[in-house]
């Protein structure tokens, strides 16, 4: 049985959120924090003018999503695939802003599976892989971000650092979704980090 951790579900979530944007454009990019002249400066900037991005993915052919980016910005990355049967599509792809240090970003999916079976724990223990999907204990949003995601998609960033973390309870129900019939309610804490790499 196939188990998804919602914590894990919500941060992936959030990743391309809360990595991928640069708060303060023009301050991180010198890796200071912004001025009361760089806030005035954003605020009476002109309006930003939004463009269609559409992805269609050359292994089907087909359009698979599309959004709206703020016009001037490139895209990199898109969509692999593989034989993994857990999951058979990854998308990884980089909104961004060319001279400036704003940027959307969609990591790709993580999957992960847990039991309490011993006798499965002890064939397949933590950190092996089992049909492509890497055996984990769930964890809370906290320690996704500090333990999985931040290490794997963050680890090459000089001065890559955390500003901070607030509660974000609102998302946390979000994520859990209405109860479904023969599921256990579980409570979850959301947070939203914010930083400047």
């Amino acid at each position: 049985m196939r188990l998804q951790s919602p914590d894990l579900f919500l941060s992936l979530l959030l990743t391309g959120v809360v990595i991928g944007a640069a708060t303060w454009p023009a301050a991180a990019a010198e890796g200071q924090r912004p001025t009361g002249r760089v806030q005035r400066a954003a605020s009476s900037a002109a309006p930003l003018t939004f463009v269609t991005y559409t992805y269609v993915d050359p292994a089907v052919g087909i359009e698979a999503f599309r959004l709206l980016i703020p016009k001037g910005w490139q895209v990199q990355g898109g969509i692999d695939w593989s034989t993994n049967p857990a999951l058979p599509a990854a998308s990884r792809f980089r909104f961004f802003n060319p001279p400036g240090a704003e940027q959307f970003e969609i990591l790709p999916t993580q999957s992960f599976f847990w039991t309490d079976n011993r006798l499965f724990l002890t064939t397949n223990p933590p950190g092996t892989l089992r049909f492509g999907t890497r055996v984990a204990p769930p964890v809370d949003l906290d320690a996704a971000f500090s333990r999985l995601l931040l290490p794997q998609f963050r680890s090459g960033i000089e001065g890559f650092e955390v500003l901070k973390r607030q509660a974000a309870p609102d998302l946390a129900k979000l994520a859990v979704g209405p109860p479904r019939p023969g599921s256990r309610p579980r409570a979850m804490r959301a947070s939203s980090v914010s930083h400047i790499a």
